[in-house]
């Protein structure tokens, strides 16, 4: 890869030593729907799938704030309008904007050092870990 990323402004650093100097497992880039390049940290394919929280509620917020800009959505309207099987939850009478703030009141502990917190629990029903509810619906 040649292509250079400006690091701080005393150095341009390749996107190769970006990728191999960092956590990333799985870069890719499109353009107009087509697959410009991809790379794959040794031991991780294409077809694997990746757990994105962070980024998955970034892209998820973005598209909500295009909805609500196109009156698709309504930031005051209660998630159970859109997701009704959420009624028997902790996310009842909470609105779309309670959930784009992470203000919803549901307890969720986010302690990476604790096996017990939620965070934990979510990744282990994510990966199917022995024990843990099955899935993310389940969780």
């Amino acid at each position: 890869m040649n292509r250079t990323v400006l690091g701080n402004k005393s150095r341009k650093r390749i996107v190769g030593e970006v990728l191999h100097g960092s956590a990333t497992d799985a870069w890719i880039v499109l353009h107009e729907g087509a697959v410009v390049t991809q790379w794959y940290r040794a031991g991780v394919a294409a077809a694997d799938r990746r757990v994105l929280m962070s980024i998955t509620k970034s892209v998820v917020g973005a598209v909500a704030g295009i909805l609500v800009g196109r009156g698709v959505l309504r930031e005051d309207a209660e998630v159970t309008h859109y997701v009704p099987e959420l009624a028997a939850s902790g996310y009842r009478g909470a609105t779309l904007r309670h959930l784009l703030d992470m203000r919803s009141g549901v307890r969720f502990r986010e302690d990476y050092a604790d096996p017990t917190a939620d965070i934990r629990q979510l990744d282990a029903a994510i990966a199917g870990a022995r024990g843990a509810p099955p899935g993310l619906q389940a969780f």
